[in-house]
């Protein structure tokens, strides 16, 4: 059986595009997210992708260069 190896990276809540925003004036952004990459031999899973382009860009750059975050 192959061995499996994982990442999990976690990207900065997004800014809501809404009018409405926090007591003290300072926009509502969402939760972080964490996104875990499931490699094998040959294959590999994205679980709980990125929402945005530059989170996704992120996820790839991290896994490029994991030991320069």
């Amino acid at each position: 059986m192959a061995e499996l190896t994982y990442d999990v990276y976690v990207c900065d809540g997004v800014q809501r595009a809404r009018r409405e925003r926090l007591p003290d004036g300072g926009p509502i952004v969402s939760s972080p997210l964490a996104s875990t990459l499931i490699v094998g031999e040959r294959d590999a899973v994205l679980v709980d992708p990125p929402f945005t382009r530059e989170q996704t860009q992120a996820v790839g750059l991290q896994r490029r260069a994991p030991d320069a975050s």
